[in-house]
């Protein structure tokens, strides 16, 4: 018998009744367990057994978790679930299917067929060692700009107080709203940022999300859903962007299986089943 379930993806039935069977086994899936669909409803979840522990996060694990994804996607359309995601048993992969099931009916009929493209926008001296932190924006209304406002706020210092200057508690105060002041500011000059980047992408694409990091030479991290058809015209448009602003490092990558635009689902006991907000390869 099964120890658990590691869930790949969620499909329709008409993927299951239509060019793959799952009872061919032609997809062979962690301990080379075949995948199957499991459920009977619009939802289905696609998933094989697992007798040992749930697969280490390794590179080479994940790369086999987005290779049957992608091999799912390109057979018809699929909701990708997060690497790592293993239900106990039969019970709790139904029960959980049949919790979500709204969401993923409706994320079916507008993410199927879909990918997704993100864009990473660095300050030239950009290294992997940084760590961004996350400051989540919108976009609202050119790069050149905004890059300069935040590399200018990221460099800011609080001078220490001279002699006769305030006391610590008057300089802690001081230093603290300064600090939320370049915050808040760092993050009017992200949205700007995001906005500009947007007024040239955004015409290609079907919806995109942000993720600011202010302040840090990881200026902004962005995705953006894409119907197939409009691939070609969304790299040119890219293309575009990186002409346009040469001061900046603009990464593009995809297109991927639509990660970041899956609903996400509510903070329940039944939800067992998650979906990533970032791009898997990041």
């Amino acid at each position: 018998m099964a120890s658990g379930y590691y869930v790949y993806a969620i499909v329709g039935p008409e993927l299951a009744a239509g060019a793959w069977s799952p009872e061919r086994g032609d997809l062979v899936g962690f301990e080379e367990s075949p995948v199957r669909t499991f459920g009977d409803g619009d939802a289905r979840a696609v998933a094989s057994c697992l007798d040992g522990p749930r697969p280490a996060a390794t590179p080479a694990n994940a790369r086999r978790h987005e290779a049957i994804v992608e091999a799912l996607a390109r057979r018809g359309p699929v909701l990708p679930v997060r690497f790592g995601t293993v239900l106990a048993d039969a019970h709790t992969l139904a029960r959980s299917l049949a919790t979500r099931r709204d969401d993923l009916v409706a994320d079916l009929a507008r993410l199927g067929g879909k990918v997704e493209f993100g864009v990473l926008v660095l300050a030239p001296a950009w290294s992997p060692a940084d760590q961004p932190g996350n400051i989540q924006i919108t976009p609202d209304a050119n790069l050149g700009a905004a890059h300069d406002h935040v590399t200018r706020l990221s460099a800011t210092t609080d001078a220490a107080p001279g002699p006769g200057g305030p006391g610590p508690g008057t300089a802690y105060l001081r230093a603290r709203q300064a600090e939320h002041q370049r915050e808040a500011d760092a993050a009017a000059a992200a949205r700007r940022l995001a906005a500009a980047l947007d007024d040239t992408l955004g015409a290609h694409a079907l919806e995109s999300r942000f993720t600011a990091h202010p302040a840090r030479r990881l200026l902004l991290r962005a995705t953006y859903l894409v119907d197939p058809a409009a691939t070609d015209r969304f790299r040119a448009a890219f293309g575009e962007v990186r002409r346009r602003h040469r001061e900046l490092r603009c990464l593009l990558s995809g297109p991927w299986p639509p990660y970041s635009f899956v609903t996400a689902p509510a903070e329940t006991v039944d939800s067992k089943l998650h979906w990533p907000r970032h791009n898997p390869s990041s």
